[in-house]
């Protein structure tokens, strides 16, 4: 039996693609951190990619995403706002 293990990259990606808006999280995030919470970081966060670990094998249930796939996602979802 193979455990499903998502990268923090491919996380986001179902979450933002799927689930919910980055406008929706955001906002949410406000309510419940408020001062604390930091938009731009958020941001920022989406579109790094320096720590990707691929030690261990990924088993897709559905479409198997490729990184560049994920990353070019991510990085439009984090300035979308900005186009």
């Amino acid at each position: 039996m193979h455990k499903e293990i998502l990268t923090k990259e491919q996380l986001h990606y179902f979450i933002l693609n799927e689930h919910f808006s980055f406008k929706e999280i955001s906002n949410r995030a406000r309510q419940i951190y408020q001062n604390y919470y930091n938009e731009k970081l958020f941001r920022e966060q989406l579109s790094y990619f320096e720590d990707l670990d691929h030690s261990e094998e990924i088993c897709y249930q559905g479409k198997e995403l490729q990184d560049d796939e994920i990353k070019k996602y991510l990085q439009n979802i984090a300035i979308e706002e900005f186009k």
